[in-house]
């Protein structure tokens, strides 16, 4: 029997980002990559279907501005957050800019 629900290949990437609605008024830093988006290890989460605007600052210190929509996440109680994983899994809308950074974390 095949497994229709296919899971892409992550990539771990430790960078900061800016995120929120309408500006960038949460800070937070990604836990991994993928071709379609990335995991942003956080306890200030939005609900799935949310459009996010994001700020990720780049190895070489260059800032790439991407939205995505957040697809999954996870919140916990304050004294759980170094313990369980939370946060959120944005699939970013396709853009020249994350392409650009793909490429510099070497993942394309």
């Amino acid at each position: 029997m095949e497994d229709k629900t296919k899971r892409a290949t992550r990539h771990v990437r430790r960078l900061c980002i800016r995120y929120g609605v309408d500006g960038y008024d949460s800070t937070a830093f990604t836990g991994n990559f993928s071709m379609t988006g990335f995991f942003i290890h956080t306890n200030r989460v939005y609900k799935p279907g949310t459009r996010l605007r994001c700020e990720i600052t780049t190895p070489s210190n260059a800032l790439i501005h991407v939205e995505g929509t957040v697809m999954r996440s996870k919140s916990v109680p304050p004294q759980l957050v170094r313990a369980v994983r939370c946060g959120m899994g944005v699939h970013v809308h396709p853009s020249p800019s994350f392409h650009r950074l793909l490429r510099e974390l070497e993942l394309l």
